[in-house]
């Protein structure tokens, strides 16, 4: 449409649109624009330059809602992973996907605030490993903990 590409891609993956289908018209998306992210042939602003690159990070940690999702709608047969994609709360987030598996979730707290995270691994406990040192074991399918400034967690599942 020209103009609100910032916002529908972002929306479909955060109401869990089909991934295949939302990687597969980003592409087509990113084929028809300039190698600054700009639309070919479109008399707006900069408001389009960034479709490609909120959408895939909306894929790999989205974060709406004060509420952290990994990899949520993204294809389970691709690998990923990535490294400090800011989160709501002033968190900075890294995780892999491997073969349709979560791993190595960091989470950098840079203002101490309260996090909350989908349990990466529903049905499992999840231990907290507090700058190193592992601390708590918690569950449920939505994870609450306290953090402290400039604190690095490290999940994993037991």
């Amino acid at each position: 449409d020209m103009n609100t590409s910032n916002s529908f891609f972002v929306a479909a993956i955060r109401v869990g649109y089909d991934s295949n289908l939302v990687m597969k018209e980003l592409r087509k998306y990113a084929l028809h624009t300039y190698p600054n992210g700009f639309q070919l042939n479109n008399p707006h602003g900069i408001e389009n330059s960034c479709t490609v690159a909120n959408a895939l990070d909306e894929m790999l940690c989205m974060s709406m809602g004060n509420v952290i999702r990994l990899f949520r709608v993204f294809p389970k047969d691709q690998n990923a992973a990535f490294k400090n994609i800011r989160a709501w709360g002033a968190f900075l987030v890294s995780a892999k996907l491997t073969d349709g598996i979560i791993a190595d979730v960091k989470i950098l707290s840079e203002k101490g605030k309260p996090c909350t995270i989908i349990n990466p691994w529903p049905g499992k406990k999840v231990v907290l490993i507090r700058n190193g040192k592992k601390a708590e074991a918690i569950s449920g399918n939505k994870l609450f903990f306290k953090t402290s400034i400039m604190e690095i967690i490290n999940m994993k599942h037991l």
